[in-house]
């Protein structure tokens, strides 16, 4: 006999783990990482994380259709699930009323300061609260198998966390990248400008010394008269 999940369980599950177990993630390193660059992060930023809210967004109203109201409060998975889904679309909602970027040398102001501590601070916490709620849903499969062969469900449950598992170091690997490219980028900026202040001290010297030729050249005109 061939046992399977249903259907909406397998597109709540694609959906949740692609979401909150690459996209979103991946988004939020994304800002990390590039926010001190001009160019398109900021657009590759809203494109991924667009992409991980329409897979959270379908994913849950998959589970909500399907699974007694009721239920969604009962179980600690369906209860966090409720709460991440509300939390990341008031992280959304955050990054469309964000205050305005300050330009280059002005001070941002204290609105955007506090927004930039909101929108970071929370999008950590929801971030670490569904990876937890991805695990939690990883073990409550096993409910949707009771009476089957305990091999196949083992087999589930491994396969389940071996790819949560290589979503995890999919995102380490790239956390690791990104800090050794902010760090390597900032010790090139530093060359640059330790460069810049050597070729400008020689001509520095040089228009002091140019400046005091002058002037002494200047007192012995005036002694000689």
């Amino acid at each position: 006999q061939t046992f399977s999940l249903p259907p909406w369980l397998v597109a709540h599950i694609c959906c949740m783990m692609l979401s909150w177990g690459f996209f979103l993630p991946i988004g939020a390193l994304i800002a990390i990482s590039f926010r001190d660059k001009e160019g398109f992060w900021f657009t590759l930023h809203k494109a991924v994380q667009s992409l991980g809210l329409a897979l959270m967004i379908a994913g849950f109203v998959v589970a909500f259709l399907n699974v007694s109201s009721s239920y969604h409060f009962q179980s600690t998975h369906g209860l966090l699930g409720v709460i991440v889904v509300a939390f990341g679309l008031f992280q959304a909602l955050q990054g469309m009323i964000r205050p305005h970027k300050p330009s280059a040398g002005e001070e941002p102001t204290t609105l955007r300061r506090i927004w930039e501590i909101c929108h970071k601070s929370f999008g950590r916490i929801v971030l670490l609260l569904a990876w937890v709620n991805l695990y939690l849903g990883v073990k409550l499969v096993k409910n949707f198998y009771q009476g089957v062969p305990r091999q196949l469900t083992s087999s589930i449950f491994f396969g389940m966390n071996a790819i949560l598992i290589l979503q995890t170091a999919i995102c380490l690997i790239v956390t690791g990248a990104s800090v050794c490219y902010r760090h390597y980028d900032h010790n090139d900026d530093d060359d640059n400008d330790n460069n810049n202040n050597s070729s400008n001290k020689p001509m520095k010297d040089a228009t002091e010394h140019s400046s005091n030729n002058h002037f002494h050249g200047h007192e012995q005109t005036e002694v000689s008269v």
